[in-house]
């Protein structure tokens, strides 16, 4: 069973950084009412991660969806950082993310992936988010924007721990699928060279956008089509937050191979940008509403 046949209601998922205080500190209220939204507008599939405010996007994703039947969703989580009991004074460093979830809990956060550190992270999170089970497990950050010149030895300790538990856990059917969780193109396209492990997908984020797009077409998506992986598609949704005055509108249209997305490229490079001629390229377009 592929990812996409796993999806109750689609493709369109919820992403739940800022639900950790990611940038500023957000109320509870405003928090449970930002999934309820997403929930009364058909998202089925939530993505979620120990590193998102110290484990607190976890409780308050965990909170809202304990109102729901289990089987009723899809659910995502991350491993690769361990949230402590320890309490720290002083907000932590993350990469070049600095300081962006500041406003979260302040238990330390360490990394750890290696197999026993990705069974620990589990565990942590089926505590925080109150469930019995998790669909997929995305191993998080292995990259350069955290880690620097540092990243490759970060990727080799999860290539030999954190992979291999992870498939094993997926052969088991504890989970249904297991990949990446990064911001960065390389250590996706190491991951698809690998052959101990059988990865099932991953989350690349902004890395097929407008501004930035050339590794993802040029080198990551024949790499994965090469792979097997199925049709690349892109969607347009418009959400508007609950509690704030603002509209989040997102554009796109569908690549159904590489000589297609080639194509979008070049149209891109014609078509004028703007909220009623959207461009074929997927990308954020956000307009401030007037306060109350």
């Amino acid at each position: 069973m592929t990812i996409r046949e796993t999806l109750v209601n689609g493709p369109l998922g919820f992403g739940t950084a800022p639900l950790g205080n990611m940038f500023r500190d957000i109320p509870d209220d405003e928090a449970d009412a930002t999934v309820e939204a997403a929930w009364e507008a058909g998202t089925r599939f939530f993505d979620t991660a120990p590193f998102y405010g110290a484990g607190l996007a976890e409780i308050r994703l965990g909170k809202n969806l304990s109102r729901r039947q289990r089987d009723d969703y899809v659910l995502s989580t991350k491993v690769g950082r361990i949230i402590l009991d320890e309490v720290i004074t002083g907000p932590q460093e993350f990469g070049d993310k600095g300081t962006l979830f500041q406003y979260g809990r302040k238990n330390k956060v360490i990394f750890d992936y290696s197999a026993d550190g990705t069974k620990r992270s589990i565990e942590g999170s089926l505590k925080r988010l109150g469930v019995d089970r998790l669909d997929f497990v995305w191993i998080h950050d292995i990259a350069q924007d955290f880690y620097g010149d540092e990243w490759l030895a970060m990727f080799e300790a999860a290539r030999t721990g954190a992979m291999k538990a992870l498939d094993k856990l997926r052969d088991e059917g504890v989970i249904k699928g297991w990949g990446l969780g990064v911001n960065k193109v390389e250590p996706v396209e190491i991951m698809l060279g690998l052959s101990e492990v059988r990865p099932s997908g991953t989350l690349l984020a902004g890395r097929y956008t407008l501004l930035d797009h050339d590794y993802a077409l040029q080198r990551l998506m024949p790499k994965a089509q090469e792979k097997g992986c199925p049709n690349c598609r892109w969607r347009t949704v418009q959400f508007r937050h609950p509690c704030r005055r603002s509209a989040f509108r997102i554009f796109g249209g569908t690549a159904r191979n590489c000589d297609k997305g080639r194509e979008n490229q070049r149209r891109r490079q014609r078509d004028t940008m703007s909220p009623s001629n959207p461009p074929p390229f997927s990308f954020a377009w956000r307009t401030q509403l007037p306060p109350r």
